[in-house]
């Protein structure tokens, strides 16, 4: 049985922290916390692949996880609530289409230490709420052209972004 077994009992449970709770190794149980909206999961779970466990959770409004060995995203386009999303220091993340469909997404750090393989970020331009964009320390990332779109934009950092040599694509925000 998992730890978080028991949680699942807590129907009106609206937020959850498991900040560095690095023993657990299953994060299905949250999945029937209907009523989440806000879970920190940062440095959680010590063997998990995917975040198809959230794909459940629809009242979910905010969201944290840092340090995380994830490659997709995928698990959170079904999260249409979603206003803020932190996915910090994920330097293995490389498919990030499942947040082109987060309309409500307002709020997005996806900050990393150098290092990081992200280089496709087309998904962010379909963000037209954005307003607060980190995606510092991202070493591959050549082509900002589809924050262009972002007209919502009012804080954007790119800092450490060592392969960025040209910003006049943000020209038009």
């Amino acid at each position: 049985q998992s730890p978080l077994e028991n949680l699942s009992e807590l129907q009106s449970l609206q937020q959850l922290d498991l900040r560095y709770c690095r023993g657990l190794s299953d994060p299905e149980p949250i999945s029937r916390l209907s009523s989440l909206r806000k879970l920190n999961i940062e440095s959680a779970f010590s063997d998990w692949s995917s975040l198809s466990f959230l794909s459940k959770l629809r009242e979910l409004r905010t969201l944290n996880f840092e340090l995380s060995g994830l490659s997709s995203l995928n698990g959170l386009e079904n999260c249409q609530e979603l206003r803020s999303l932190k996915a910090f220091q994920c330097r293995t993340l490389t498919d990030i289409e499942a947040i082109a469909s987060l309309k409500a997404l307002t709020r997005l750090d996806m900050s990393t230490g150098l290092g990081s393989v992200l280089e496709d970020i087309q998904a962010i331009g379909h963000l037209s709420h954005l307003k607060y964009l980190r995606l510092s320390g991202h070493d591959r990332l050549r082509d900002i052209a589809p924050l262009a779109s972002l007209r919502q934009l009012e804080f954007l950092h790119l800092g450490s972004s060592l392969s960025l040599s040209r910003v006049d694509a943000l020209s038009e925000l």
